[in-house]
C-alpha cells in the first residue's frame, strides 16, 4: 500500500502539532512550578511574621497569653469529650 504526498504532509502536522502541544504543555507547567513557589515563599514569609508578632505579644503580655491559651484549651477539651 503506496502512501501519498498527501499523507506524508498530514503525518507531518500532526506530529508538529503534538510537538507544539506538548510545548505548550511543559511551559504552563513551568509557569505553574514558578507560581507554587512564590506563594510558596509569600506563605512562609507571612508564617514567620505571624510568629514574631504572636512571640512579641507573648512577651509582652504573659497573663493574657497564658489565659487566651487555656481558654482555646478548654474550648477544644469540651468540644472533643461532646464528640466522644
Amino acid at each position: 500500500m503506496a502512501h501519498s504526498a498527501g499523507d506524508a504532509c498530514s503525518s507531518f502536522d500532526r506530529e508538529a502539532t503534538s510537538q507544539n502541544a506538548k510545548d505548550v504543555a511543559e511551559e504552563a507547567l513551568r509557569d505553574l512550578q514558578d507560581r507554587a513557589a512564590e506563594y510558596l515563599e509569600r506563605g512562609r514569609e507571612q508564617a514567620f511574621a505571624v510568629s514574631d508578632a504572636v512571640e512579641e505579644q507573648i512577651r509582652t503580655r504573659p497573663v493574657q497569653a497564658v489565659t487566651v491559651a487555656a481558654g482555646i484549651g478548654f474550648v477544644l477539651g469540651y468540644l472533643w469529650t461532646r464528640r466522644s
